[in-house]
Protein backbone atom coordinates (compact mmCIF):
# COMPACT_ATOMS: atom_id res chain seq x y z
CA UNK A 1 0.00 0.00 0.00
CA UNK A 2 1.18 3.48 -1.09
CA UNK A 3 1.53 6.49 1.03
CA UNK A 4 0.00 8.35 -1.86
CA UNK A 5 -0.18 7.08 -5.14
CA UNK A 6 -0.58 10.76 -6.67
CA UNK A 7 3.37 11.20 -7.05
CA UNK A 8 3.80 12.93 -10.40
CA UNK A 9 7.00 14.15 -12.59
CA UNK A 10 8.01 16.41 -14.77
CA UNK A 11 9.80 14.67 -17.96
CA UNK A 12 11.99 16.59 -20.69
CA UNK A 13 11.79 14.62 -24.32
CA UNK A 14 11.38 11.43 -22.07
CA UNK A 15 13.85 12.30 -19.52
CA UNK A 16 12.77 12.52 -15.61
CA UNK A 17 13.97 16.29 -14.81
CA UNK A 18 12.05 16.35 -11.24
CA UNK A 19 10.33 13.26 -9.20
CA UNK A 20 7.87 13.00 -6.08
CA UNK A 21 5.63 16.26 -6.99
CA UNK A 22 1.72 16.85 -6.72
CA UNK A 23 -0.24 17.07 -9.79
CA UNK A 24 -0.93 20.83 -9.57
CA UNK A 25 3.21 21.46 -8.49
CA UNK A 26 3.95 19.43 -11.49
CA UNK A 27 2.08 21.64 -14.07
CA UNK A 28 3.40 24.66 -12.45
CA UNK A 29 7.09 23.30 -13.17
CA UNK A 30 6.24 22.36 -16.43
CA UNK A 31 4.56 25.54 -17.38
CA UNK A 32 7.37 27.44 -16.08
CA UNK A 33 9.94 25.74 -18.15
CA UNK A 34 8.56 25.66 -21.23
CA UNK A 35 8.22 29.51 -20.79
CA UNK A 36 11.54 30.27 -20.29
CA UNK A 37 12.75 27.78 -22.76
CA UNK A 38 10.36 29.94 -25.02
CA UNK A 39 11.46 33.00 -24.13
CA UNK A 40 14.87 31.43 -24.71
CA UNK A 41 14.74 30.60 -27.83
CA UNK A 42 12.09 33.04 -29.02
CA UNK A 43 14.44 34.23 -32.13
CA UNK A 44 15.98 30.56 -32.63
CA UNK A 45 15.57 27.97 -35.29
CA UNK A 46 16.43 25.26 -32.78
CA UNK A 47 13.37 22.58 -31.66
CA UNK A 48 11.71 23.28 -28.17
CA UNK A 49 12.03 20.41 -26.13
CA UNK A 50 8.92 18.21 -25.16
CA UNK A 51 7.85 18.87 -21.48
CA UNK A 52 5.30 16.44 -20.21
CA UNK A 53 3.64 15.77 -17.19
CA UNK A 54 3.24 12.06 -16.03
CA UNK A 55 2.14 9.58 -13.01
CA UNK A 56 5.30 8.20 -12.12
CA UNK A 57 4.52 4.50 -11.72
CA UNK A 58 8.52 3.68 -10.58
CA UNK A 59 8.17 5.89 -7.62
CA UNK A 60 4.60 4.12 -6.58
CA UNK A 61 6.27 0.55 -7.28
CA UNK A 62 9.42 1.27 -5.28
CA UNK A 63 7.29 2.49 -2.51
CA UNK A 64 4.93 0.01 -2.84
CA UNK A 65 8.05 -2.77 -2.30
CA UNK A 66 9.73 -1.24 0.82
CA UNK A 67 6.19 -1.39 2.55
CA UNK A 68 5.51 -4.60 1.91
CA UNK A 69 9.70 -5.38 2.57
CA UNK A 70 8.72 -3.65 5.95
CA UNK A 71 5.32 -5.10 6.90
CA UNK A 72 7.24 -8.73 6.83
CA UNK A 73 9.70 -7.72 9.28
CA UNK A 74 12.51 -6.71 7.29
CA UNK A 75 14.47 -9.71 6.83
Amino acid sequence: MSITPDVYSVFCDGRPIERGLTISHAYELADRLAREQNRKNASDKRRNPEWEVRLDKHLVETDDQLYKWAKQGGS
